[in-house]
């Protein structure tokens, strides 16, 4: 598939291992933007996220981290890489990333790499972080989940996507004063609710760490 060249590709966490080590969906994304960075589109690579908010273990390493080891040795050199580890979900990811990296670096022009399950929620969200300022294309893998985990992580998606719209419907698109604002008084995962250990419990079986 073909692209518009960008200043960077950005790659979305996808779950970390108890050892540090990825999983097969986010090896997938990191094999993609690896292609992607090997034909040129873009000079930079952006690896994303802390880990998961809902996790019920601490990695020894972040994802970010872990998939910079990845795509290393896949080929792309440390100065090529920016890492943003921050973020615990898809809304943080792209609010961290365009505060903390994108906007530092004076990007305007994004390749953002997801999972088929995850990429309309990840079009609606990062369109609304970013705004109109910004050219963001999107490529997608496959899962890499079974059968069963998928079906599971597609319900989640559906959640994820209802909570993403509740959130962000109202906010100006690329208004990073009002989309600051919702993250650190609104959002349950970064304004320290007490929800946050509640759906960590009943969130007992991962979705994302096979």
């Amino acid at each position: 598939m073909k692209y518009n060249k960008a200043d960077a590709i950005m790659v979305l966490g996808r779950g970390i291992k108890p050892d540090g080590s990825l999983p097969n969906g986010p090896q997938l994304r990191g094999m993609l933007a690896v292609s992607l960075f090997k034909k040129g589109f873009a000079d930079n690579v952006l690896l994303s996220s802390k880990y998961w908010a809902f996790q019920n273990f601490v990695p020894p390493i972040t994802e970010a981290e872990a998939m910079k080891r990845f795509v290393t040795k896949l080929g792309v050199h440390e100065s090529k890489i920016v890492k943003q580890e921050i973020s615990e979900e898809t809304i943080g990811e792209a609010f961290f990333n365009k505060i903390n990296v994108v906007d530092k670096n004076g990007w305007k022009k994004l390749i953002v790499v997801t999972s088929e399950d995850h990429l309309e929620r990840t079009k609606y969200i990062f369109k609304r972080v970013f705004g109109p300022e910004y050219e963001l294309q999107f490529a997608a893998t496959k899962s890499g989940l079974t059968k069963d985990l998928l079906e599971r992580t597609e319900k989640l998606e559906r959640k994820g996507l209802k909570f993403a719209r509740n959130h962000l419907e109202k906010i100006t698109p690329g208004n990073n004063e009002e989309l600051k604002k919702m993250i650190f008084k609104k959002h349950l995962v970064y304004n320290n609710s007490w929800l946050k250990p509640i759906i960590k419990f009943v969130l007992k079986r991962q979705p994302y760490n096979f």
